[in-house]
């Protein structure tokens, strides 16, 4: 699916500035380009950015049309110019936890807002063409999500369950969720999430020994 669209809006701009530079003479600041995107107001949020580096910008934030809920995702080059603009309706109760970069592509976290679902869903969109994906990941524990991790199989999505780190490993292919094991059993502090080239991934946990003494837990998994 594609969320390539020219929908244009009349609002208020905030303006995004490319490459300025001072006259030593005069101290005159020239504004070379600028992209200008809607400022958030009651119906519109804020816009979030995610860096594609040398390829751009990526701007993406939620407001409320009559279709509903639309999510707005904008590209811009490096030059500020809009290479492509799209939307995406959602659910309108899913509210967004957390976004990450893999691969120059773009995934959104989201969830119910009211929290009392468990379930999640992942919003994966390709920043060179537009084309997007939505995954639907069950899950029967509702927990506090507070990492997210994307890996070339896999999302992980870490957090809390009365006061217990635990990471949950959904299969891009198999399309299946679990809790990865090794958790659950003590409190701690979910210190990172880290993977790998190879789809192997490190999870590291901030807890007290036997010994009451402060240690970093290591636990180390394979791609399956």
């Amino acid at each position: 699916m594609s969320i390539r669209s020219k929908w244009n809006r009349a609002c208020s701009f905030l303006f995004f500035c490319g490459l300025v530079y001072s006259l030593p003479a005069s101290g005159q600041v020239i504004q070379l380009t600028r992209f200008e995107v809607p400022l958030g107001t009651a119906d519109y949020e804020y816009h979030k950015v995610v860096s594609l580096k040398e390829k751009g910008l990526l701007l993406y934030r939620r407001f409320l049309a009559k279709e509903g809920v639309v999510m707005e995702i904008t590209r811009v080059d490096t030059a500020l110019n809009q290479v492509w603009k799209g939307y995406i309706t959602l659910d309108q109760n899913n509210v967004v936890l957390q976004s990450t970069l893999y691969r120059d592509n773009l995934f959104i976290l989201l969830r119910h807002s009211s929290g009392t679902v468990g379930n999640f869903r992942v919003l994966s969109i390709n920043s060179e063409h537009g084309e997007y994906k939505i995954y639907t990941i069950k899950n029967l524990i509702r927990f506090t999500p507070i990492e997210f991790l994307v890996t070339q199989a896999a999302f992980l999505i870490g957090g809390y369950f009365n006061y217990r780190p635990l990471v949950l490993h959904y299969g891009i292919t198999s399309g299946e969720s679990r809790i990865l094991p090794g958790f659950l059993n003590e409190p701690g502090e979910l210190m990172q999430l880290k993977a790998y080239e190879n789809g192997s991934m490190d999870v590291v946990v901030g807890a007290k020994n036997l010994e009451k003494q402060r240690s970093l837990w290591i636990r180390n998994y394979d791609a399956e």
